[in-house]
């Protein structure tokens, strides 16, 4: 019940707020009345009487604030108060509030987008039952030395037979495929080819048909294939009869036996067909050409299959000579889809972002302590009538975090529109793109990053503003004083705090296009420049 009528009262409070007012204004009269009377009663005249009553009393609209500060939801009321005079105060300056709006917008926009991506690509679950059970094996070794090198048939084989800390492992590689039909011109895809087990060991289902069964990477068994659904959609439109047809896959006949749904991208983002890799008995060492993915066993860590892998790398030395200081490294599923420098540069981009919303909030509150000034006379009437300093304090906080939700909102859309533009672009194939968007997360993060902006931006003009003497501002020419004094040195130091910011912007990039150069310069080691170079499938 005490619930009930504390909901009750707010109610009444909130949305019967002129017959509440008419009620205290006609309590507090009869009350004073009531008190005029009984002082007419002791011998005074109706004049005396009347101010003796108002002495004793106290002032009438002090009373009825009092009053009022005790009401059930006074100060969602205030609340209230604050947001409508702050939007009639920025409507007041457009100009000032555009300006503001535009570069708010820019930083929170910036940093929404670069949070879905952060996100969506460092930290989104995996679209993979228990990935972080998932384990991508490599090989490293003299004179080859690739950290994160690729495994021969023969290895693979050595790897499964000693085995001990993963369930079944597979193999698989990544090459270009041209695929025909009966119908249409072949086109060229990114695929794979991957042994009996690549499915299952990443827990996926195909869309419609089947997956590699046990068995069916082994030599005496036909050439099988797995379509993506893009290309399911695209050349066989969308057509169920798919499966048990007859394609072409590099000119050679292959049966279709499942559709895989579009979420599934792997081992590369752009991989459309995987055909059964027929494991022939290898008579030596290499080529090269894969990598292996396998499922910890239950209660087996990472580190203990690394340090198994590792066992079983030195006896791959002591059956082939030319392999020297060989190890297998094994990455969790997302280091290795994502490598091992995307992250760093992920997080780089978003130490930048930041910065750049740093700068915005600067330059916002440059703007704001500005407007101070031109209000400074306006918070000294407003304490001169006896506004508290929290009050006032209050009421500029609620306009910078007003201000901040404008540009939060316009900042979201512009998020939203950068966010289709990486989808769409997908700078570097990055992988795991399908799992950036603007989510309840992000929005999370906008509202977040607006209310922090606001306060950040809104803080130290609103001290300063409440902070002025009173006389010396109220007086003709009181802009002159100590507070303009007080205001220039805090200007001055957000100035400098601008600058030392977008000097460090700027250096990042430089080094990042330094960087971006020297790799565009890189030969890989061939003595012909590499545009010199023609490859034919």
């Amino acid at each position: 019940m005490p619930l009930l009528n504390l909901l009750a009262n707010l109610r009444r409070n909130l949305f019967t707020r002129p017959r509440m007012e008419r009620d205290l204004d006609e309590e507090v009269h009869a009350y004073l009345d009531q008190l005029t009377d009984e002082r007419r009663a002791a011998g005074m005249g109706p004049s005396e009487a009347r101010r003796a009553a108002l002495i004793e009393f106290g002032g009438l609209e002090q009373v009825k604030e009092e009053v009022r500060q005790a009401r059930t939801g006074q100060m969602l009321e205030e609340m209230l108060q604050d947001l409508r005079y702050g939007f009639r105060a920025l409507r007041k300056h457009p100009a000032f509030t555009v300006v503001a709006i535009l570069a708010l917008a820019l930083g929170i926009g910036a940093n929404t987008a670069m949070f879905s991506v952060a996100y969506g690509i460092l930290m989104r679950p995996l679209p993979y039952a228990d990935a972080d059970r998932v384990a991508v094996v490599y090989m490293r070794f003299f004179p080859r030395d690739f950290a994160f090198g690729t495994l021969s048939i023969r290895d693979y084989l050595m790897w499964k037979e000693n085995n001990r800390a993963f369930e079944d492992p597979s193999l698989f590689t990544s090459t270009r495929m041209d695929v025909g039909g009966k119908e249409g011109v072949p086109e060229q895809v990114q695929g794979a080819s991957v042994t009996a087990g690549f499915f299952s060991t990443l827990a996926v289902r195909p869309l419609i048909g089947r997956t590699f069964a046990a068995g069916e990477d082994q030599p005496a068994t036909g050439a099988l294939a797995v379509l993506s659904e893009s290309i399911w959609r695209r050349r066989f439109a969308a057509s169920p009869a798919v499966l048990g047809e007859t394609i072409l896959v590099n000119g050679a006949p292959t049966k279709v036996i499942g559709v895989m749904p579009g979420v599934f991208r792997f081992p590369q983002q752009q991989t459309e067909v995987w055909t059964n890799l027929l494991l022939t008995p290898p008579a030596r060492f290499g080529p090269w050409f894969y990598r292996g993915v396998a499922r910890l066993k239950p209660g087996v860590t990472l580190q203990q299959a690394q340090a198994e892998t590792n066992h079983i790398g030195l006896r791959l030395m002591q059956q082939n000579s030319n392999y020297h200081r060989l190890t297998l490294p094994v990455l969790g599923l997302r280091d290795a889809l994502l490598g091992t420098t995307l992250k760093p540069a992920i997080l780089v981009l978003a130490g930048a972002v930041g910065l750049v919303l740093l700068i915005a909030v600067v330059n916002v509150a440059n703007l704001v302590l500005a407007r101070a000034t031109v209000r400074e006379r306006e918070m000294a009437l407003r304490r001169a009538l006896g506004g508290g300093r929290g009050r006032l304090v209050r009421q500029l906080l609620t306009e910078s975090v007003l201000l901040a939700a404008m540009g939060g909102a316009a900042g979201l859309a512009l998020a939203w529109g950068g966010i289709e533009l990486i989808r769409a672009w997908n700078p570097g194939n990055l992988p795991l793109i399908d799992s950036v968007r603007l989510d309840a997360g992000a929005l999370g993060f906008m509202i977040l990053v607006s209310m922090l902006t606001g306060v950040l931006f809104g803080l130290a003009p609103t001290l300063e503003s409440t902070r002025a003497d009173l006389n010396a501002a109220i007086k003709e020419g009181g802009r002159a004083g100590s507070s303009s004094r007080a205001r220039g040195r805090t200007r001055a130091a957000l100035v400098i705090s601008e600058i030392a910011i977008s000097l460090m912007l700027l250096v990042g990039a430089g080094l990042l296009l330094r960087s971006f150069g020297n790799l565009q310069r890189v030969t890989g080691g061939f003595s012909t420049p590499p545009r010199q170079i023609l490859t034919m499938l």
